[in-house]
């Protein structure tokens, strides 16, 4: 399940395509190998005043990552496929600095692990905000249907012990529940 978090409003697409290219620039030594868990110094102001806002919001986290899928860098698009729970996080907090298109597939609790075909449907999908900061519930059964494999990918993930339901709060949260067909043709 993902909610977008209404009290943390993103700055434009372009600013943050930006700001990745500057953390990108200032970091040119660094090898991404697709999931970057980083600490804190790593990143540029830009990044440290989200982590900051999303730490001032649900409290300090467990880890943060950056997930980067680049063109010619297929490794995330070639995994996300598979339905999962993450064993090494509860929930996280998501900002895209991409435009992304493929959505998050969501299962019912009791999916088989080795049946991860395509005839088995997802009982939820969503798509991350381009608005706002995302909160999502990564204990849920999910996977991502990867649409478009050159499609760039990057998300800052603030990661979690903390369960979804034990963050989540209707009072400045949303749940995303729509699907856009047409992006699933």
């Amino acid at each position: 399940m993902l909610a977008e978090v209404l009290n943390f409003p993103l700055d434009s697409l372009d600013v943050r395509e930006k700001a990745w290219l500057e953390l990108k620039e200032n970091n040119k030594e660094y090898k991404w190998i697709g999931r970057d868990y980083l600490q804190y110094d790593f990143f540029t102001d830009y990044f440290k005043s989200l982590i900051d806002k999303v730490h001032e919001l649900f409290g300090q986290s467990k880890n943060i990552c950056v997930q980067n899928r680049q063109i010619g860098h297929p490794k995330v698009a070639e995994t996300s496929h598979i339905i999962h729970q993450d064993s090494y996080r509860n929930s996280c907090v998501v900002i895209a600095f991409s435009t992304i298109t493929d959505p998050v597939c969501f299962f019912k609790k009791d999916y088989n692990t080795f049946n991860n075909n395509a005839s088995f449907s997802p009982v939820l999908m969503s798509f991350y905000s381009q608005s706002f900061a995302v909160l999502m519930n990564t204990q849920s059964p999910h996977n991502v249907m990867v649409l478009d494999k050159t499609q760039p990918r990057v998300l800052l993930q603030v990661n979690y012990d903390l369960y979804f339901n034990d963050l989540y709060d209707p009072n400045y949260m949303r749940i995303i529940e729509k699907v856009d067909k047409k992006k699933l043709k």
